[in-house]
Order: C-alpha cells, then structure tokens, then sequence
C-alpha cells in the first residue's frame, strides 16, 4: 500500500506514450516514404518527358535528312531509336506543305511542314508523346554537302574539312562553322574513313540501307562532329552535256600574262606554265576538251568585283593525265568568292573523264562538279567551296572550307537543301 502523501502513476501510462511514440514515428516514416517514392516517380516522369522531347528532335533531324535526299519523303512511322531495346522509345515524322488558312492552294511550294512525335519508353497508350512542329524550307543545290562522292571518300591524317559564309565575308575569325557535311552514295566497308587526327566539323553520311559502324571509319583521335547517318534515297549527279566546239589551245610560257575579255571561249586544252597568269577582266565561259592545266606558281584570277568564271573540261579519256590538274601553289579563284566561281569536269557521253587534282598548296575558291572524276587534294592543298566527285580523297593537311553560300543554289542546281525557318513545341 502506498505511503502517505505519495502519488501513483496510472499503470500502463508508460506503455500507452510508448505507443504513442511509435505510432507518431511510423507516420512520420510513413509520411516520408510516401513524399520520396512521389518525388521518385516524379523525377522519372520527368526524365522520361525530357528523353521524349530529345527523340522528337531525333525525328526532326531525320525529316532534315530525309528531305535532303527527297524533297518528295513525306514521314516515318513509328521508329525504334534502338532496335534491340525497344524500351528506349522512338519517334514518328508527319511532313505536308503548309497551306494558307483557309485556302487549299500551297503557300509555297518549297515549303514543308514537319511534325515530330517522341516518345519515351514507347508509343503505348499512357505514354504522350512530345512534339515539335518545324517549317522547313527547300533550296536547289547540288552543292549541299562540303564534300559528296558516288563512291569512297578519305580523309588522311591531319585533313579536315569545316565551314563558313561567303556571304559573311572571307573565311576566318567568327566566319568559322561546323556545317562541312560530307556524304556518298556508297554504302561499302569504309566508304567514309577518317585517317589519325582527320576532322570532320559536320556530319557524315553514307548511302541508303549502309551500316554506319562499318561504313564510317575512325582512326586515332580522329573526329566527326556531327551525326553519322545514312541517305533515305540515293542522290542523284546529272553528268553535264558538253557542248563547247574546241579548235585552238589555250598556252601561256613561264612569266606570261594575258587578260581575257569578257566572253564564251573554246580551248582543246589550256596549260599555263609556272609562273604564269591569266586575268579575267569581264564574266567568262570557257569549254575545254582535253585538259585544264596549271603548273606551280600560275594564277587564274578576275579583275573585276563581280565577274565569274564557269569553265566546263571534257576530260577525253584518250588523253594521258588528269582532266584538270593544279600544281603546287597555283591559284584559281573569282574575287575568292566560291560562289562566283564553277568548275565542271565530265560529259553525259563518257563513262570517265580523268581525275582532278589539286597538288601541294594548290588553292582554289569555288565548286567543283566532277561526278565521272576522281578528285585529289594532295597535302596542304585548300578548297574553298565544295566538291562532288566519283572519290574524294583529301591527303594529310589539306583543308576543305565548305561555302555556305552554294546551299542556295550558288555554282549548281538540281539538289535540294532542308532549312529550318522556324519551329515550337506543340
């Protein structure tokens, strides 16, 4: 019995605050757990709607390459990003013409609007897709790659190609990009091959149905920076028709000079010796049948700010060496504007038309369209412009320095260049 004047505690006090305690924590715990497992499955909501926004851009930059090859491609069903994981989603293309509100009648025929759909772990009902809607523009050019090649194109170790506008002004400074494609038609083993140390600033892409992971080639630290991709549709060269009447030689001695007027004018070969130089002084043709020639130290430059200069060789397969060859240090240019400046190699007659090379320090500004040549530029030789060839092979330390400028059609036509005019999220 409790003495006087002591308390007694309830019995079972102690145990029912235990209780309490416990009951208190686990609904903290409870509590807790509930809000991490919600911002557990919010934050892979998250990702997963980020990851599907990126392959609605993959699905964009797809219909930018598709288009490319065929203005015609109008979408893709529902593709796999990866074929093996297929829980790694995909993306679906939509393209039609824009038309004007109200009105059936196109807006403008160059003119596609593209819709791209990502979706992230795939295109099963619960998963929303992410899309942008993207107007894409169509400019004529043959020259929308920095280089194309029907068949292989190599870059030996140092080589590179990049980009620029001539638009813009001279290459160099800010008027560097990283917008020097290169592409083929070819979809053998190696038809791309970077050599140790080799750039190329832009994407790289073989022909329809190539595997990549053989077709594109890597040495040592060797880079693309672009995407590595394949044509949806083989691109078609046009061999030009040759149409000049060719009766008289073109020939200048060592230390020579002579201006040329403005004018068409037919040659069965031009050969200027070193030293040598021709200066154009008005917008000028020339058809040759045999072979341009320029040896070390020759020139062939215009006077006057917008002349141009078109020369068109034949390239007769009877005649012994390339079709066109400049030698070292030899300079051929229209006011170093590329787009101002074309050299057409080839006939629709001819299987062949002999190579075009560009030896050591040999510099050009302009496009060359050669699809019936093998095109060479020897060691720190320079093009700037671009060049479609039937190979393409860019030796240690020369540089191509592709002309934004020809994607508009400049120096060439008969290609199509996609242009992103403008885009949103849907």
């Amino acid at each position: 019995m409790a003495g006087p004047g002591r308390r007694t505690r309830p019995r079972g006090s102690a145990l029912l605050f235990s209780l309490g305690i416990v009951l208190l924590l686990g609904t903290l715990g409870a509590t807790v757990l509930t809000l991490s497992l919600n911002e557990g499955e919010v934050g892979r909501r998250s990702a997963g709607w980020q990851r599907a926004f990126f392959l609605a851009e993959a699905g964009l930059d797809q219909a930018l390459l598709s288009l490319r090859a065929s203005p015609g491609w109008t979408g893709a069903a529902y593709t796999l990003l990866d074929t093996v994981d297929a829980d790694k989603g995909g993306y679906a293309v939509d393209v039609d013409p824009p038309y004007e509100a109200g009105d059936s009648t196109l807006a403008d025929a160059t003119l596609r609007r593209v819709t791209a759909s990502g979706y992230y772990p795939s295109n099963a009902a619960g998963n929303p897709p992410r899309q942008i809607e993207a107007i894409v523009q169509l400019a004529g050019s043959n020259f929308d790659y920095g280089l194309f090649a029907n068949g292989d194109i190599s870059l030996k170790s140092n080589a590179a190609i990049d980009s620029f506008d001539s638009r813009l002004g001279f290459y160099g400074g800010a008027n560097r990009s990283s917008d020097g494609d290169v592409g083929s038609n070819a979809i053998n083993a190696g038809t791309i091959t970077l050599e140790s140390n080799a750039k190329i600033k832009g994407d790289a892409i073989i022909g329809p149905g190539g595997n990549v992971s053989t077709g594109i080639v890597l040495g040592s630290q060797a880079q693309i920076t672009g995407i590595k991709g394949t044509l949806t549709q083989t691109k078609t060269l046009t061999t030009p028709d040759f149409s000049g009447t060719c009766t008289t030689p073109l020939e200048l001695d060592s230390n020579e000079s002579l201006t040329l007027p403005g004018g068409t004018y037919q040659y069965t070969h031009v050969e200027l010796k070193s030293n040598s130089s021709v200066l154009v002084s008005g917008s000028v043709t020339l058809y040759v049948n045999e072979q341009f020639k320029m040896d070390s130290n020759a020139t062939f430059l215009t006077t006057c700010a917008d002349c141009t200069i078109v020369i068109y060789v034949k390239g007769d397969p009877a005649h012994a060496g390339p079709a066109v060859e400049l030698k070292s240090n030899s300079y051929l240019a229209a006011g170093s504007i590329p787009t101002r400046l074309k050299l057409v190699v080839g006939d629709d007659a001819l299987t062949g038309a002999g190579s075009v090379e560009l030896k050591s320090n040999a510099v050009v500004h302009g496009a060359v369209y050669a699809p019936l040549s093998d095109i060479k530029l020897d060691s720190n030789a320079k093009l700037y412009g671009a060049a479609i060839g039937r190979t393409i092979e860019i030796k240690s330390n020369a540089v191509v320095h592709y002309d934004r400028a020809l994607q508009d059609g400049e120096g060439g036509g008969g290609g199509t260049q996609p242009r992103l005019k403008s885009w949103r999220e849907l």
